[in-house]
């Protein structure tokens, strides 16, 4: 069947949009390379977790030991994770980190498989999570009627930011997410189902959203279960289950308002944590108030209730809490901006 002038005008546009993501994602690492270099001779050797630097005298070493990508360079260079040693400290940390494998795979296939190459590898994977996550925010706004290139502004969120900043795979899961909820509403299950597991590789927060779907449909436990059964890999390899592990003394999850009333008084750049903290109510409020019916208000509250479960490590810096919530404040402008409309419209 020959597709229509309007077809692929439009197919045309959602490419030229992702392409824009990348290059913006691509322009933000430059952007922190920069301010990474500043930091030459600051960095100890033993601040990273992961040892995978032989000497930090590098912008490029230095930006990955300020933050969560050494982890994933770990997994780009070690694949089978047949090499205990790559993290330091306790192994429930390593499990945690290791559990969460995509990011650090594409790594490893951007890098050809060369160790000497997997921080270039790791960051080309940011670069296309954040073309991803454009690209899954774009199909979402054009299925509401509204410009596809506003989804260019996902990547301004907090949590992106802190996500690109730490060459974490934020940007790459809610681009994952976006797309599998454009597929189940296209009538594709099990491509969404499929597009949910590797969402829930790449951090496992993102489960939250097949979660709740799956009270009506059964098949979106699928998801759940990759990610258990890669856990079982790791916990094999580590000796410590990921969803049990201690982080910083603390429990991934702990007893409601505990995490945020234990973070107050040991909080990182103050004004934009409780900036954040201020956020998450208003944006559940909002959503409930002025899109009850809309398909995504669901999931905001869904993440709104977790964040209540948050530990204080989590909660006590901006940056940690907006990359756990980042598909709450995507999901939450897309509907405060761009109402749902109905189903006909929508798939015409």
């Amino acid at each position: 069947m020959q597709r229509s002038p309007a077809a692929i005008r439009s197919s045309r546009q959602l490419a030229y949009v992702a392409v824009a993501g990348g290059i913006v994602g691509v322009a933000m690492i430059a952007v922190n390379l920069y301010t990474a270099a500043r930091l030459e001779g600051h960095i100890l050797p033993s601040t990273p977790y992961a040892d995978v630097f032989s000497k930090l005298d590098d912008p490029v070493d230095i930006l990955f030991a300020l933050g969560d990508g050494q982890a994933f360079v770990a997994v780009a260079r070690d694949p089978t994770l047949s090499n205990l040693k790559a993290f330091r400290g306790v192994r429930g940390e390593a499990a945690l980190r290791a559990s969460r494998p995509l990011q650090g795979y594409l790594g490893w296939v951007f890098s050809a498989g060369h160790p000497q190459w997997a921080e270039e590898g790791v960051m080309i994977a940011t670069a296309v999570g954040c073309s991803i996550a454009v690209l899954g925010c774009a199909l979402l706004l054009r299925r509401r009627r509204q410009n596809p290139w506003l989804a260019l502004l996902v990547l301004e969120l907090p949590g992106a930011l802190a996500g690109i900043r730490q060459l974490g795979p934020e940007g790459l899961g809610l681009g994952l997410v976006a797309l599998a909820l454009v597929a189940r509403d296209e009538d594709r299950p099990w491509a969404s189902v499929c597009l949910f597991a590797l969402a829930g590789l790449a951090r496992e927060t993102y489960l939250l959203i097949p979660l709740v779907l799956a009270i009506r449909e059964r098949r979106y436990l699928i998801p759940h279960m990759v990610w258990l059964a890669w856990t079982g890999v790791v916990w094999f390899r580590f000796g410590a289950w990921p969803p049990t592990v201690h982080l910083s003394g603390t429990r991934l999850l702990v007893l409601p308002f505990t995490g945020i009333a234990r973070a107050l008084p040991r909080l990182q750049f103050w004004p934009m944590t409780i900036a954040l903290m201020i956020l998450v109510p208003v944006l559940v409020i909002a959503v409930i108030n002025r899109r009850r019916k809309d398909p995504l208000t669901r999931f905001v509250v869904a993440y709104g209730v977790l964040s209540l479960f948050l530990n204080p490590v989590i909660w006590a810096w901006w940056a940690s809490l907006s990359r756990v919530l980042l598909p709450m404040t995507a999901f939450a402008s897309i509907a405060l901006l761009a109402p749902e409309m109905n189903e006909e419209l929508a798939r015409s």
